[in-house]
């Protein structure tokens, strides 16, 4: 249509006498056309015919360099949004390096913020069965003593402590249970002391319970390393920490212990397990050292602590260790192979390794399912075959967050996006979150940090991967909770 009306407008001017030349001269003019060009033009433009080719090469000129401008613009903002890409990705790689090794200097905790969240928005945009939460999930692993929760990233304070909005939202979300697990013996020690004084306090909407352990990025704290006559690390004697394992045993005990501990906040025991994905932090045989070490100290309690057990390219080792017959050295009267109870969470490992550990004797496991578990083909194939009475929820927030690459997103048909929407999920950087949106009532979530509410949409995939409903999969996984957490059968 635009263009048609220049058209018409070249074909009045064709029809325009003398006096008209003069008029176009000093548009060129106003226009900032080099003046012998201009001059020239208006020379020339004495034919009307002539002068009506220039206006339409005029017109032409003007919409071709405004079009030129604006694709340089697009392709400035291209290159822009490209450097923010990498950027992103470097300081994803620097969060994941963080987490591994040694944690950053804790800030000061406090579960005692006001909750302020809206409620859901746009529940059109999901099919029915996603409108609205699943009544029962239990989160099985959220790393809630990350700095993260207390608006550090990397050394670096962004924003407020925001860990009672977090509790709240996954409250909001249907979370009615969450185990915060640990990796350290410090951490062991704080999770404990969180748990107990959330529930002292009743400041938390969602029942906190944790687990003590020590993650395989971090085994070093129950080995201790003599160096060999060669001097190099594969010579280095490797004996176990006796002043760290029985810190462990004690933390253990008395968070099992009803007398000590009636509120029974502590049930599980890890993470433990094996990591050879990131041996920069700790070595092959410092991790079996330490796994073994915590398998045998589930043995002396007598099965009763369930495992929390990490795995990661460490398939063959970590079933080698975990179907060695374990003794309870505690009970001389016990003779018999003591049955140990667990979950193998964030599992990527595919069918036929879950298969393998589900069948292992004098072994009770279940598998944890989360974002990473759906990162891969295998991993979302194995969600679609896990049996549903071995199946278990979790977010490992504030890491394994689902994404759009993800293959539970590009080949289930899972809308992570539409998701969002239909929860009224607000994203905002670190680096602009203000007071304000802790206080507002949105529904805020930062990116690149994962949250116990996030646990709905893990429901949701899995899910969608095995063609049921959300509801269906958040019932199995809470019953499954129940049995081999908290002592029930789900009800």
């Amino acid at each position: 249509m635009l263009l048609t009306r220049r058209l018409l407008l070249v074909s009045r001017c064709c029809r325009l006498n003398s006096h008209r030349s003069a008029l176009f001269s000093a548009s060129l003019r106003s226009a900032h056309v080099d003046a012998s060009f201009s001059s020239a033009m208006a020379a020339a433009a004495s034919d009307a015919r002539f002068c009506g080719e220039i206006f339409l090469f005029f017109v032409l000129f003007c919409s071709v360099a405004r079009t030129t401008r604006s694709g340089e613009r697009v392709a400035r903002t291209t290159r822009s949004g490209e450097r923010v890409a990498r950027t992103t990705r470097s300081g994803e790689r620097v969060a994941r390096t963080t987490r591994s090794g040694e944690r950053v200097a804790r800030t000061t905790r406090s579960l005692s913020q006001p909750f302020n969240l809206s409620p859901r928005a746009h529940p059109s945009l999901l099919p029915s069965h996603l409108h609205q939460p699943p009544k029962h999930l239990t989160d099985i692993g959220a790393n809630l003593c990350d700095p993260m929760f207390q608006g550090c990233y990397g050394g670096k304070t962004y924003h407020e402590p925001d860990l009672s909005s977090v509790l709240l939202r996954a409250e909001r979300a249907g979370v009615g249970k969450i185990i915060v697990t640990a990796g350290s013996l410090p951490e062991s020690e704080e999770a404990l002391e969180m748990v107990v004084c959330s529930s002292s306090s009743s400041s938390s909407p969602v029942e906190l319970f944790c687990s003590a352990g020590v993650h395989p990025t971090r085994a070093g704290e129950l080995v201790v390393k003599k160096e060999g006559e060669g001097g190099s690390e594969e010579e280095e004697e490797r004996t176990l920490n006796a002043a760290a394992v029985t810190r462990l045993r004690s933390l253990l005990e008395k968070g099992f212990n009803k007398s000590s501990n009636p509120s029974g906040k502590l049930v599980a025991l890890g993470e433990t397990g094996l990591d050879y994905a990131r041996l920069q932090f700790s070595d092959p045989e410092t991790q079996k050292l330490a796994f073994d070490s915590q398998l045998d100290l589930a043995a002396e309690l007598g099965g009763r602590v369930p495992l929390f057990l990490h795995l990661r390219d460490a398939g063959e080792d970590f079933v080698s260790l975990l179907s060695k017959p374990r003794f309870n050295r505690a009970d001389p009267s016990s003779s018999s192979p003591v049955t140990l109870r667990g979950v193998v969470h964030s599992f990527d490992g595919g069918v036929e390794l879950m298969t393998r550990l589900l069948g292992l004797e004098n072994r009770d496991l279940f598998v944890g399912f989360n974002g990473c578990s759906l990162r891969e083909e295998s991993g979302l194939e194995a969600a679609r075959r896990v049996p549903l009475d071995r199946l278990l929820l979790e977010t490992d927030a504030p890491w394994c967050d689902l994404r759009p690459t993800h293959a539970s997103a590009v080949q289930n048909g899972f809308n992570l996006k539409d998701f969002d929407a239909a929860n009224g999920v607000v994203w905002k950087d670190k680096k602009k979150i203000s007071e304000d949106d802790f206080a507002s009532g949105k529904n805020v979530l930062i990116k690149g940090r994962n949250e116990p509410c996030r646990i709905a949409a893990v429901a949701a995939a899995v899910a969608a991967a095995r063609g049921c409903s959300v509801e269906e999969v958040a019932r199995a996984a809470w019953e499954n909770s129940e049995r081999l957490f908290f002592g029930g059968g789900g009800g």
